[in-house]
This record gives C-alpha cells, sequence and structure tokens, in this order.
C-alpha cells in the first residue's frame, strides 16, 4: 500500500514550486534602472515633446518591453517601461525618436514627424547605440535631431 503525503509537505513542496517558476518566469528582467537624457533640435533647443523609445538589440522579440520617455520643455526626458519613471532593464538598446507636434502646439493637422522619419526605425536610426548598465541612475548620451 503506498503513502500519501502528508498535508504539510505538500503545501510545503508546492510553496516552493510556485517560488522556482515565479522567479524563472521573471528571469529578472522585471528590474528597471532610472535611466534619462536630453534630446535638442539641430539649433539646440529643446526638442519637447519628443519620443524616445529604446530598441533591445538582445531581444528579437516584439512583445519585449521597450522602455519610452517624452521630451519636456527643458529637452530632458526619463524612460519608463513597467511603471511611470521606473528607467530600462540592463542592456543595450537601439534610440529611436519621433517628433509629432501635439495639435494645441501647431496647426499640422496631420501631425507628421518633424523629423520626416530619419530617426524612427531602430536599425536606421543613426542616434548611438545605448547602454544601461548599474543599478543607479544612469545617464543617457544627448542627443541631437535634425
Amino acid at each position: 500500500m503506498s503513502r500519501l503525503p502528508e498535508p504539510r509537505s505538500t503545501l510545503v513542496l508546492a510553496v516552493a514550486l510556485f517560488t522556482v517558476l515565479t522567479l524563472a518566469g521573471c528571469g529578472g528582467s522585471r528590474r528597471a534602472y532610472p535611466a534619462s537624457g536630453k534630446v535638442l533640435d539641430g539649433e539646440q533647443n529643446p526638442a519637447a515633446g519628443a519620443t524616445v523609445i529604446l530598441h533591445p538589440l538582445d531581444n528579437t522579440d516584439s512583445n519585449a518591453p521597450k522602455p519610452t520617455g517624452v521630451v519636456n520643455e527643458a529637452g530632458n526626458f526619463t524612460l519608463s517601461t513597467y511603471g511611470n519613471n521606473d528607467g530600462a532593464p540592463v542592456g543595450e538598446y537601439a534610440m529611436t525618436v519621433i517628433w509629432v507636434p501635439t495639435r494645441k502646439l501647431t496647426s499640422d493637422p496631420e501631425g507628421t514627424d518633424r523629423l520626416e522619419g530619419r530617426y524612427d526605425h531602430p536599425e536606421r536610426s543613426p542616434l548611438p547605440k545605448v547602454r544601461i548598465v548599474k543599478p543607479g541612475p544612469n545617464e543617457l548620451p544627448a542627443v541631437v535631431v535634425r
């Protein structure tokens, strides 16, 4: 006759298995580190309203999180990945920028990209590759878009 496991040992085993699977599923990938930078136009003015997107170079999954930030009136942006201003996971990224003015700032009815698509695709963006490497604040290099 086989013996059934004790209820307490079954519970301990279930909790341990759940913990291992949860940690394995996260793989630490949901950890973001503070990251910010600056975007200026060709005349060294803030590119206020432009959107910065980092595309992971080591993850080809189209659903992989892409840290994003909006440039403020001073030309600065702070990245968000999983929550507001939480930063970006460690990794190397291609940076893209699109700059679609808001309707209240311009009379452009179509909301076209002021940069004419020059920086909107990770494979052809001339912007430098970005590396998030440390748990503390990461200051990304300032970029100029024309």
